[in-house]
């Protein structure tokens, strides 16, 4: 996988344990989280070793459905097999129309790999829900928001994006 395609991710002390790892209350462990995106699926097991041995603390696995966004990438199937081969924790973002439908599919899907699903807030019909849905699995629940959608406020109980 390519050094250039990944995120880091901060996790707040208290989720996760970080207390119990000498992280302290005030302090913020930075993680780095390459992207699968980037590695060459016909040895997709290899490069998540691969990152992992060279201290990966986590991977990337971005799910695209081809509506929320124009591509299409992993599903389930992938996350599946991805399970089994030993990988670093795996952080899933989920940009798809519909992830209350299928986020405990991909907790499910990567078992006790599967520290994190991010959902795009956009896509949530009750975000409260989708959010305590996550947690209630014992994964990290994260918010995405595209910045080149503007958000209305709505008079109803749930808001507007455009």
């Amino acid at each position: 996988m390519s050094a250039g395609h990944g995120i880091i991710r901060s996790l707040k002390s208290g989720a996760g344990g970080l207390e119990k790892k000498g992280y302290g209350k005030d302090k913020m462990k930075k993680l780095i989280v390459p992207s699968i995106l980037s590695a060459d699926f016909a040895k997709l097991g290899d490069e998540v070793r691969a990152v992992k041995e060279a201290g990966a603390d986590w991977i990337h696995v971005d799910v695209m459905d081809g509506h929320f966004v124009p591509n299409i990438s992993i599903g389930i199937p992938v996350v599946e097999s991805l399970a089994k081969c030993d990988p670093p924790p795996m952080d899933i973002h989920l940009m798809i129309d519909n992830p209350d439908e299928f986020a405990e599919k991909f907790i499910d899907a990567g078992g006790d790999a599967v520290r994190g699903i991010t959902v795009q807030i956009e896509t949530c019909k009750l975000l409260y829900s989708t959010i305590s849905a996550i947690k209630s699995r014992g994964v990290h629940a994260g918010i995405a928001l595209n910045p080149r959608r503007r958000f209305r406020p709505s008079k109803r109980s749930s808001s507007t994006w455009t």
